[in-house]
């Protein structure tokens, strides 16, 4: 009972995942249909500098978008350092503080745990803290 107990929990977190990404990627394609870049969001709130964290693909593909942009992607954090060795940006641990401590804005991919994130990394930063989501739906 146990174990079927602890294999639903983990198909409903994998549902969660991949469902809110599928939402997120079917918005983002539509603002990208419209010949927008996330990085007016950044530009319009005068952010210019920033992390990311969460470096799975929604983080790698919002570090591509940002590539050839005025927005600096500084560093990526995340909690699991061994699956990022081929990221386009340095990868640090979120208690690896000297590396973000100092930027405008870090944007949480994993929206779906970002109040979690939140509480965690704002000991550490002043930077605003921004879920991908919210820069999503302000293009909507």
């Amino acid at each position: 009972m146990f174990l079927k107990k602890k294999k639903d929990e983990i198909n409903k977190a994998t549902y969660l995942k991949y469902s809110c990404g599928y939402h997120i990627m079917e918005k983002w394609i539509r603002i990208k249909q419209q010949r927008k870049c996330l990085s007016y969001f950044f530009e319009d709130n005068n952010i210019s500098d920033l992390a990311i964290y969460g470096m799975a693909e929604l983080g790698e593909l919002l570090c591509t978008e940002l590539k050839d942009t005025a927005i600096k992607v500084r560093c990526g954090i995340d909690r699991r350092l061994s699956d990022k060795k081929d990221c386009s940006v340095n990868v640090v641990h979120f208690k690896d503080t000297e590396e973000y401590k100092d930027v405008q804005a870090i944007v949480v991919t994993p929206f779906q745990y970002f109040d979690e994130i939140e509480a965690q990394i704002s000991q550490f930063t002043d930077a605003y803290i921004i879920s991908l989501e919210d820069i999503i739906d302000y293009f909507m």
